[in-house]
């Protein structure tokens, strides 16, 4: 069995297809915590501190602005490509999927196997 290796150009394709765009913030967080999670899969289980706050340090600000940053993404991709955002993930989803299964729909989204 391959191993999945996390694809940073697929990432930024992804979410500039979800209406996410280089000039909001959401989306330099997202990246940003989405190379967390590819260092780390399951850190995705303590999302504030694995996550939130080594990206609050990368960009000089709050953990919580960390996570309403990535939020907002999601909301974003929700109203603007629900369809897609349902395409990627790995269940039906009914409404905005919250800020950890955004986040691990996008990873496993931009993994490429080997």
């Amino acid at each position: 069995m391959g191993t999945n290796n996390y694809d940073n150009q697929k990432a930024r394709a992804l979410l500039y297809s979800l209406g996410i765009q280089p000039y909001l913030r959401g989306y330099q967080t997202t990246l940003l915590a989405l190379e967390c999670i590819a260092e780390n899969p399951e850190c995705v289980c303590a999302a504030w501190k694995e996550i939130y706050l080594p990206t609050a340090e990368r960009l000089q600000c709050e953990a919580a602005t960390v996570e309403a940053a990535i939020r907002r993404a999601s909301e974003r991709a929700w109203k603007t490509h629900p369809a897609l955002l349902n395409e990627i993930s790995s269940e039906k989803l009914v409404r905005r999927p919250q800020v950890r299964i955004f986040l691990l729909t996008l990873y496993y989204a931009c993994c490429t196997e080997e």
